[in-house]
């Protein structure tokens, strides 16, 4: 299998609408995706059926074995009870040193947040941090679910300018959606 991820006439159906139909889509080594559409034309809903997340009722999914996906989602909040700096959140049920978590940071431009608890970071950090995490790995896919859109213009600006960065930085394919 060429393709890291492949969707062949996919269909999802919910309370008898569908949301997706006959969708097909090949991602592909170094591949650099944005899809976009309108609020409610299930893209969030593809993402998920791409990353095996939800089974489409026609068509199917496939992913070349042991693909690895880095995933930043639509929504994230963090309690503000829960006191988890960057630093501990980043490392969280990964396995990665903290040389490691250190030179992410630097890479993705959080490395003054490290110490910071998650739930003071403003949106741009936070989307920032998100990718960071997303990273950890080295996945061959990073999916994005609208990265961008609780950010200001020159917060949107900012994160695609990393995330162009990264992409020419590192062996993957992106996909995004918006």
């Amino acid at each position: 299998m060429s393709a890291l991820v492949t969707a062949s006439n996919v269909t999802v159906t919910r309370n008898g609408h569908n949301f997706l139909e006959d969708i097909s889509l090949d991602i592909g080594a170094n591949d650099f995706i944005t899809i976009l559409g309108p609020n409610g034309a299930g893209k969030s809903l593809l993402l998920k059926c791409l990353m095996r997340l939800v089974s489409p009722e026609k068509g199917y999914v496939t992913q070349r074995k042991d693909l690895k996906i880095g995933y930043v989602p639509q929504h994230f909040s963090v309690d503000q009870t829960l006191p988890i700096t960057v630093k501990k959140f980043l490392a969280l049920r990964k396995k990665i040193s903290a040389t490691e978590v250190d030179m992410l940071a630097e890479r993705v431009g959080v490395a003054g947040l490290l110490e910071k608890p998650m739930h003071v970071l403003s949106g741009g950090e936070r989307q920032r941090v998100l990718l960071a995490r997303s990273l950890i790995g080295n996945p061959a896919l990073l999916i994005l679910d609208e990265p961008a859109q609780n950010l200001d213009i020159s917060g949107q600006l900012a994160f695609y300018r990393l995330l162009e960065k990264v992409y020419e930085e590192r062996p993957l394919s992106i996909l995004m959606v918006s």
